[in-house]
């Protein structure tokens, strides 16, 4: 089996178009969710709506190098939102992917 090498030019890698979706789906439920007086019927379909978005998100491989450094990032950042910095600084896995992506962003600078 032949490794497929990325290409490092972003244009049309689905990627990106999966991150802004989910980044929009949970502004949106956290725009809500800030209502104190929101009910469970309200956040309900927002949380659902995140969460088709962060599925769909985890089911598209990026196609370029770009994409892929961008992926990265905007996981750990999302788990550093939801977990908190030390939880996920101090995980052996998200060392590795900030590794991964420094390397990658090195990549692209040169």
């Amino acid at each position: 089996m032949t490794a497929r090498i990325l290409p490092f030019v972003a244009q049309d890698d689905p990627i990106f178009a999966a991150i802004e979706t989910h980044r929009a789906a949970r502004r949106e439920y956290l725009r809500a969710a800030e209502n104190t007086t929101a009910t469970d019927e309200q956040l309900d379909p927002l949380c659902d709506k995140m969460d088709r978005a962060m599925e769909r998100l985890m089911s598209i491989k990026p196609t370029t190098v770009k994409g892929t450094l961008a992926f990265l990032r905007y996981r750990r950042e999302h788990e550093i939102t939801v977990e908190g910095a030390a939880a996920v600084e101090c995980a052996p896995a998200w060392q590795i992917i900030a590794s991964a992506e420094r390397a990658l962003a090195g990549m692209i600078a040169s």
